[in-house]
């Protein structure tokens, strides 16, 4: 599919997070709190459809637009297996805001149990080739133009009697790796007294984080903030940078250098390169993209894309 050039606004900002946490702590609950504004599908793989009944009446819970909130029940490996095919998932979650996986723990223990079927235990050729499917499943769901959010029980590593880390629950070593695929991975942790909140901050003990400045440890305990907070972070982002378009001395050296007239265009296009920090690959993308593109000239082709290039010069 041929890339768009378009301005960097909130339809384009998605949160892609992963929260994980020990149970009955309230992962399904918060990830539910998104139905409050938004069109929202739970990829479950718990089998527990009675209990977003029973959270939705908790008097924390908040109101839930029921209408906003179906389900898609997994029962078997071969419908995981089924999703990763070409063009299912996208097909499934076209209609929906946000996409809830719960559990990737479950999913993944799944596939690892169709591997064990028949054996006494999982071969080593085996978890490689179930960490490379959780792996697939996990991209193919983050790359969703949907906000995500990816539900984990918490593994507990422990030296003796001594919490070594928390992590993500997940068969095999893919449960190291998962924070590098998200912007957002959050432990969710409950007081004695009932009390959610969910650690985000930098902690020794949990691969925590976020690159929103937005979202933090003190982020409200619901995932439909979370999405306004970023929607909104990226409209007055978008703002402040074409404020400042024309006092910069890079952007307006390379519309002088390149001869690129087009100013709606090129202003699209440095949001753009800006959003993807440059990347060779999506500059690229967006280079050949121009060259076929029946909106623009040969000349304006060509100005086009030695405008990028004076931008891509001065930005090293």
């Amino acid at each position: 599919m041929a890339l768009q050039i378009t301005t960097f606004s909130n339809k384009d900002q998605k949160i892609k997070a992963v929260i994980f946490g020990d149970s009955g702590t309230g992962k399904t609950s918060f990830a539910g709190t998104a139905a409050r504004k938004y069109k929202t599908l739970f990829i479950s793989a718990e089998g527990w459809l009675a209990s977003i009944r029973k959270w939705q009446k908790n008097p924390w819970s908040g109101k839930v637009n029921e209408d906003n909130l179906n389900v898609l029940q997994l029962t078997q490996v071969d419908q995981i297996r089924e999703l990763r095919q070409k063009g299912v998932l996208n097909k499934l979650t076209q209609d929906y805001d946000v996409i809830v996986i719960d559990s990737l723990t479950e999913i993944s223990d799944s596939i690892k149990r169709s591997f064990k079927e028949g054996k006494k235990s999982v071969t080593l050729q085996d978890w490689g080739v179930i960490a490379d499917e959780i792996k697939d499943f996990v991209i193919q769901c983050r790359d969703l133009n949907k906000h995500v959010l990816v539900i984990c029980h918490e593994h507990v590593e422990k030296d003796g009697d001594t919490v070594v880390k928390y992590m993500p629950f997940v068969d095999g070593s893919f449960k190291q790796k998962i924070p590098y695929f998200f912007d957002v991975v959050g432990r969710i942790i409950k007081s004695p007294g009932g009390q959610r909140r969910i650690e985000i901050n930098e902690s020794e003990k949990a691969p925590v984080k976020s690159r929103f400045e937005c979202i933090n440890d003190t982020t409200d305990f619901d995932f439909s903030t979370w999405i306004d907070l970023v929607l909104d972070d990226a409209d007055t982002e978008e703002e402040q940078v074409l404020e400042t378009l024309d006092t910069n001395q890079d952007y307006q050296d390379a519309l002088t250098a390149s001869g690129f007239t087009n100013l709606d265009s090129a202003k699209k296009i440095y949001i753009y390169l800006s959003s993807v920090l440059y990347d060779a690959e999506e500059v690229t993308k967006m280079k050949t993209d121009l060259q076929a593109s029946p909106k623009f000239s040969d000349s304006e082709k060509k100005a086009a894309v030695l405008f990028i290039d004076k931008l891509i010069e001065w930005q090293q």
